[in-house]
Parts: structure tokens; C-alpha cells; sequence
């Protein structure tokens, strides 16, 4: 449960406090270019969902890639191998991961109303076309 708990905060985090994120993704994956780390941030900010359900069907994606050399994958049924209890009962039923994106969102706010920053919409924005076709 803990890591499930941190990886939901992180997501959170990621999600709620662009401009650090930006700098993670500068730091960690030694981009120099700010725009481009932006457009990754913005990219991944829209595709990761905030409650990491598992996905049924990549599970299965999984199964057919195994049954090429494993014939009794071929049979089994990605309900087997997922439990999302933990994520539903645990974070979602509970309210912990809405709290985690009012909180973040709260505190971030009010940081941005002492600064004195302009408050900007968190759209994300498709990424240049450059950037999709890896140029």
C-alpha cells in the first residue's frame, strides 16, 4: 500500500506543481531546452491518469506477446494478475486521491497569489509536430 500511496502522491505532485516538474525533467533527464521539457511535461501531465487503475487490456497485450512462446497464456485471463482493490477501496472509495489534488492545488494557489504570478490555465497543449514524429 505504500508504494501505492506514493506513486498516486507523486502523480499528484506532478500534475499540480508544473514548474518543479519542469525542472525534475531538466535535472533528471538532462534536457537544457526549457520548451522542450515543458512539452514533455505537458504530454505526460495529460496522458497519466490521476488514479492508476490497472488497465485491463495492456495486461492482455502482455498475455498475447507471452503466448507466442508460452501456450498457457494464451488461456488466461488478465483478471488473474490485477487487483485493483487497493487503488479503489484503499485511495479512490476513500476520497485520498480527490484530498491529494485540493490540497496540492490549495497550497499552490495560494503560493502563486503571494508571489504574485499569473495563475495560468493547466491545459495541455499538443505537443509540436516535430516532437511527435521524434525530430
Amino acid at each position: 500500500m505504500g508504494f501505492l500511496r506514493a506513486f498516486t502522491e507523486g502523480i499528484a505532485f506532478y500534475k499540480t506543481h508544473k514548474p518543479e516538474s519542469i525542472q525534475m525533467i531538466k535535472e533528471f533527464l538532462r534536457v537544457s531546452d526549457t520548451a522542450i521539457a515543458e512539452e514533455a511535461h505537458d504530454y505526460f501531465a495529460r496522458i497519466t491518469p490521476a488514479k492508476p487503475y490497472p488497465i485491463l487490456e495492456g495486461v492482455r497485450t502482455v498475455l498475447d506477446e507471452m503466448a507466442l512462446t508460452d501456450p498457457a497464456a494464451k488461456n488466461a485471463k488478465p483478471e488473474q494478475f490485477v487487483d485493483a482493490s487497493f487503488t479503489h477501496a484503499e485511495l479512490d472509495k476513500s476520497g485520498y486521491i480527490d484530498g491529494l489534488y485540493k490540497k496540492m492545488i490549495g497550497s499552490f494557489v495560494i503560493g502563486v497569489i503571494e508571489i504574485g504570478v499569473e495563475l495560468r490555465s493547466f491545459v495541455c497543449p499538443e505537443p509540436r509536430e516535430g516532437l511527435r514524429s521524434g525530430t
